[in-house]
């Protein structure tokens, strides 16, 4: 079952990001093709309007940084303490670790750098 929820999730974002996609290269192709025609006007009194289309632009950037971050996996990972380990510490003032002794396995053709 998390599976399908997890999946139908990935889908929502990638259409949501593929929508996102469409609509950048349709506001760009409207700034080039005003551009391309202002160019090309002959008149003396030429203008270009593209208010519209660097707002669009702006909210895009503003929000691919804002969904961007609100589509990262939250973790949490509450681990259960181990109480006779504090307990122990708070009871004893001084406090041994105890290692076990290196593992060493002589390997066969192989010569040590180091002499013991």
């Amino acid at each position: 079952m998390f599976a399908i929820e997890f999946m139908t999730g990935a889908v929502i974002f990638a259409l949501i990001n593929l929508a996102i996609f469409v609509i950048t290269l349709y506001t760009f192709f409207r700034i080039g093709r005003k551009l391309v025609d202002y160019v090309n006007d002959e008149s003396e009194d030429k203008t270009v309007t593209i208010k519209k289309e660097l707002f669009v632009l702006g909210v895009i950037v503003l929000g691919a940084i804002f969904f961007g971050s609100l589509s990262q996996p939250k973790v949490a990972i509450d681990l259960p303490l181990n109480r006779d380990l504090i307990e122990y510490q708070e009871n004893k003032e001084e406090i041994i670790i105890k290692t076990p002794e290196p593992r060493t396995k002589v390997l066969e053709g192989f010569t040590p750098l180091k002499k013991d």
